[in-house]
Parts: structure tokens; sequence; C-alpha cells
């Protein structure tokens, strides 16, 4: 299967975006840019954003103040990536996701609800690939992390202050609640998910 799948890019490349930036694309002050990047129209890029080399930015893409995003990455139609999160080296994040978003954290105070500002990051390291329709909250200190090699399916949700070990596979509407550690090459299955505070170790299965 393994060898198949290089056949495949073999034979059939990925298309990629034409380096340079849409003259309907908004870039912010102070942005860096790496060699052949490509954002493409009504792509927003904000102030004090770096780009590595080779990123391909599709539409209506948001990146906001102060994100940092390594070489070889793609980020396909319709993704946020909010203020101060980080992406490693050849990153995909397919349509839809929101990385970044505010973690669900409310106090009770009396008979309401007082929300709990998050002040952390999102950091996904190298060879990462996020599916569609993901969203990985930030952390409420701290960072949430997704680490080196880590595979999600489409319409995953990873909590505030999670830790996803290197090279694990989460399928499909999994869930993982805030405060979590999972472990090194760790597979969850469709569906599947873990309530707050708990640590998987390496090599799980559920």
């Amino acid at each position: 299967q393994a060898a198949f799948a290089r056949a495949l890019t073999f034979f059939y490349p990925p298309s990629k975006l034409t380096p340079g930036v849409h003259p309907r694309a908004h870039i912010g002050s102070h942005v860096e840019m790496g060699r052949d990047v490509a954002v493409a129209p009504f792509a927003v890029v904000q102030d004090h954003v770096i780009l590595g080399e080779r990123v391909s930015i599709h539409p209506h893409v948001v990146i906001g103040e102060h994100v940092v995003i390594g070489d070889d990455v793609t980020l396909f139609p319709n993704v946020t990536i909010l203020e101060r999160c980080r992406i490693g080296n050849r990153v995909v994040i397919q349509a839809g996701t929101v990385i970044g978003s505010d973690g669900f954290g409310y106090a009770p105070d009396g008979r309401t609800y007082r929300k709990i500002q998050h002040t952390g990051i999102v950091q996904i390291d190298d060879d990462v690939e996020i599916g569609a329709g993901n969203t990985i909250d930030r952390a409420t200190f701290g960072r949430t992390w997704v680490q080196r090699g880590v595979k999600t399916d489409n319409l995953v949700h990873i909590a505030h202050n999670v830790t996803v070990g290197e090279d694990t596979i989460l399928v499909a509407q999994v869930g993982i609640s805030g405060s979590v550690t999972i472990g090194k090459h760790v597979i969850i299955a469709g569906q599947a998910a873990v309530s707050g505070h708990l640590e998987i170790g390496d090599d799980v299965i559920i």
C-alpha cells in the first residue's frame, strides 16, 4: 500500500498554486515571506505574519496576527489560523478547518457562566495533515500541541491544552476533551471520544 501511494504521487503529482500574491489578496504590514509563496485571491494575511518558503494559501484563507508558518505548507480554502499560532514544515490543512479558536471554558457565576479567556496558542509540528472541518482550540495557558506526523480525518475536534503524540491517527468525528495527553502511534477510531484530563499511552488503539 505504501509503494502504491508513492507511485500515485509520481504519476499524479498534486497541483500547486502559481507563486505570487494575487492583487485581490490582503497582505498586512510587516509580513515576511520566503521564496515561491503563493497567495490566492480573497485570502487575508494579517500583520506580523511569517511565511516560509513554498507556502500555498488558497482562496478565503485567513491568517491572524503574529502567526508563524514553516516551509512547504498548504492551506486549502476557508482555513482559518488565528493569532500567534505556530505551524511547522510540510503541513497540509484541508478546507474549512479552524486552528486557534477559543477553548470551551466557562466558570459558573451564580446561575450564569463567565467566559474564561484563552491566552495560549496551537502548535502544529512538521509533517502533520489536518482533515477538513477540524477545530483545534488554543490553550487556556501554554499550548495545544499536535506533534510530528499526526494525521487527522475530517470533523475532528481537539480541545484546549491537548497534546497529540507523534504519528497518531484521529479518525472522523473523534472528540478530545481538554487537557488530555495522547501518546505516540495511537489510533483513535471514528466517533470515539476521550474525556478531559486523561493520559493515553503509546501504541493504543481505541
